[in-house]
């Protein structure tokens, strides 16, 4: 995309070939969803998330795995 003489230069469908076709190479871990939000749980708490917010709004505290795991009630 940077050569100076535009009629060697990619045009912008090529270069997003090009982009498509190597997103596709890259092979990305799968994020497991007891972990994430095992993470997210850690980080509720370093934010006092009990006391500053259930506390406040009256409500019980999320269990650490309420994301992570499908609702079977609501199909």
């Amino acid at each position: 995309m940077i050569v100076v003489d535009p009629n060697r230069r990619f045009l912008s469908e090529q270069v997003h070939e090009v982009a498509v076709a190597n997103l596709k190479l890259i092979k990305k871990p799968k994020i497991d969803p007891f972990m994430a939000m095992d993470d997210i749980h850690i980080k509720l708490n370093l934010l006092n998330y009990t006391t500053m917010f259930c506390k406040a709004a009256e409500r019980k505290p999320i269990h650490r795995f309420y994301f992570a795991i499908e609702d079977s009630q609501s199909k």
